[in-house]
């Protein structure tokens, strides 16, 4: 780097720090111990707990190791509970990396700049902004990335799949599933167990049926929208192919066993609607078996709960040969 190079680097700096005094930061703190609340527990990752005597009125950290925790202790306070996703460890080293490149601040003397008492809220209400934008970027930035994902890829069934064996078992007397062998997840939950079956007792009227994925580019997916706006994929549990070239696409539950089952079954059915409308023969929704039967509903309509089934469609593959 050349010395004019540097010289305009110092100069950057100096100007920041201007702009920040006259914000109210005080960056002459040499001298200045930090204040520990006296009502707060301090852990390290070592586990070693510093208990702040409540009789005590103030308690100063004088040693690095000190500083490190009350910061530390500092920003769990402002990332509870909304921001479980960005770690302390993470976002200290943000931090540090800014006091450095703004104010050419190293570690200690950053640290001591942020918790002293009048910066303190300054950086508090800085530090809170910043998080919201930041969460928000990545938000939309994950929306993005839903949709275009969703959006490049024509699903088909896919060739070959490959599946954890211990989480997994081949179930050989299951013969009409688009793939061969069939298999299961050892956890399966019941219904998808009794749908399953309820399938292999009507292949007379069924040309196959897969078993869809939860994850990755080669299943079936839908996009939805839960309650906070946050944009997520549906992988509907079953694609079936009746014998008259009708495709349904169903998910099934237990009523009220999802919390979004609502969001997932509109969604699901404006996806039909829509690809329907450019020729395809989609059908499907939530699907949910009656009580002791065989008998198995879907709507195809929006709905607001799954608790109750009235006025649903029933799925007979027998309509469908």
């Amino acid at each position: 780097m050349s010395a004019t190079t540097g010289n305009d680097l110092y100069g950057d700096i100096e100007r920041r720090k201007k702009a920040a005094e006259k914000q109210g930061i005080k960056f002459d703190i040499s001298g200045i111990t930090i204040e520990i609340p006296s009502d707060v527990y301090i852990e390290n990752t070592d586990t070693q707990i510093i208990r702040i005597d409540e009789e005590h009125h103030k308690k100063y950290a004088r040693t690095p190791e000190e500083l490190k925790l009350v910061f530390d202790n500092f920003l769990l306070r402002l990332l509870r509970p909304n921001y479980e996703k960005v770690s302390v460890p993470r976002l200290r080293g943000m931090l540090f990396e800014y006091m450095e490149w703004a104010f050419g601040l190293m570690e200690w003397d950053a640290i001591k700049v942020i918790l002293y008492y009048r910066n303190r809220p300054i950086f508090e209400e800085l530090i809170s902004k910043a998080l919201e934008k930041y969460l928000k970027i990545i938000g939309d930035r994950r929306r993005e990335e839903t949709k275009r994902e969703y959006k490049k890829y024509e699903w088909e069934v896919p060739a070959e799949r490959f599946y954890n064996a211990k989480s997994n078992q081949a179930v050989p007397e299951t013969k009409n599933h688009a793939l061969e062998p069939f298999v299961r997840l050892i956890e399966a939950s019941n219904p998808e167990v009794n749908f399953e079956k309820f399938l292999e007792s009507n292949s007379e009227y069924i040309e196959w049926w897969y078993k869809n994925g939860d994850e990755g580019m080669q299943h079936y997916a839908i996009p939805y929208m839960k309650d906070d706006g946050a944009s997520a994929l549906f992988y509907p549990d079953f694609v079936i192919r009746m014998r008259n070239g009708q495709i349904f696409l169903f998910d099934t539950k237990s009523p009220g066993s999802d919390l979004f089952a609502v969001q997932k079954h509109n969604a699901l059915i404006e996806y039909i609607n829509e690809e329907n409308a450019k020729g395809k023969n989609l059908k499907g929704g939530i699907l949910i078996q009656a009580p002791n039967s065989d008998l198995w509903r879907y709507s195809p309509l929006p709905i607001d709960t799954t608790e109750n089934t009235n006025g649903w469609d029933a799925f007979h593959p027998i309509q469908y040969r």
